[in-house]
């Protein structure tokens, strides 16, 4: 997968929805292009996501939005102990990630 296949996956998730977002998060302001980065497991294993949203862009703190395009699912994680985040767990669709932020 492409930074735009995935933004373009979002973005048509987003569009096709039937009611508002339950979210105190700015989607369009947090939504960052999305990049593969390595994050943690809680078994401090290595693991390639695409970041897809930062709670927080400024001080880069709080949750993150995560992508896994073997699974094909959404998940959070949240800075981690050391230098890299840790993935908290997978919820399904960026929406349901979203709304358990």
């Amino acid at each position: 997968m492409t930074p735009s296949d995935i933004t373009n996956l979002i973005r048509k998730e987003i569009a096709d929805l039937q009611q508002p977002i339950r979210s105190c998060v700015a989607i369009n302001k947090c939504l960052v292009t999305p990049t593969r980065i390595i994050f943690a497991d809680h078994q401090r294993n290595d693991w390639g996501l695409w970041l897809v949203l930062e709670e927080r862009p400024d001080t880069k703190d709080g949750y993150k939005i995560v992508f896994d395009e073997d699974s094909n699912e959404f998940g959070l994680a949240t800075k981690g102990h050391d230098t890299r985040a840790v993935v908290i767990g997978f919820y399904g669709t960026f929406v349901q990630a979203l709304e358990v932020m």
